[in-house]
């Protein structure tokens, strides 16, 4: 339920779910907040890692790795700093993603050299309320 509901509110809010950028970092931080809603931190946690770490595509060292990790964790930080919970509304969640997602606290890969992976960064960006290819987002 989470994850396909953080895969199809992204799609509606960019307009696409992407990898390694934006979108992509703002769907795993709500995917993170959706559980954590749903059951809890501590779960959200652990169910979490574990996809990560199952992933057959990703290699622990690589940037998207720590990316999907680090975007994981923000999500759940700002659940807890926000007191998301079982009695929180939909409404809560989209507010706080949207404040995360603005922070300045998640992040993306940076491909000056899309061919090139020794020229990628991992770093954190500042989303915009342009970014959002619907800007009158229903709560989630």
């Amino acid at each position: 339920m989470a994850g396909k509901g953080a895969w199809n509110y992204t799609e509606l809010a960019f307009g696409r779910n992407g990898t390694d950028e934006e979108s992509d970092a703002f769907r795993h931080a709500l995917w993170n907040m959706w559980i954590v809603w749903a059951v809890n931190d501590s779960w959200a946690e652990k169910w979490t890692n574990a996809h990560e770490d199952g992933a057959s595509y990703q290699n622990k060292k690589s940037l998207t790795y720590k990316m999907d990790m680090h975007n994981n964790a923000e999500g759940r930080y700002k659940a807890a700093q926000e007191g998301i919970d079982s009695d929180s509304s939909r409404s809560d969640i989209k507010i706080a993603i949207d404040e995360l997602y603005k922070s300045g606290k998640l992040k993306k890969i940076n491909k000056p050299n899309p061919k090139k992976e020794s020229t990628w960064t991992l770093d954190k960006f500042t989303g915009k309320e342009e970014d959002y290819a619907d800007q009158d987002l229903p709560p989630i």
